[in-house]
């Protein structure tokens, strides 16, 4: 799900979307911090 994400906002702020890039970046700090804490039940 990580690299999905982070390579998801890579595109979007090439294409200069911005503010869909941020969301998805977001996306993929809180995926890293479920997997951290150990709340993450399924491997992506």
């Amino acid at each position: 799900m990580e690299d999905i994400a982070i390579d998801t906002a890579e595109v979007f702020a090439k294409s200069k979307e911005f503010e869909t890039s941020y969301v998805y970046h977001q996306k993929m700090l809180e995926t890293q911090k479920q997997i951290q804490r150990g709340e993450c039940l399924y491997e992506f």
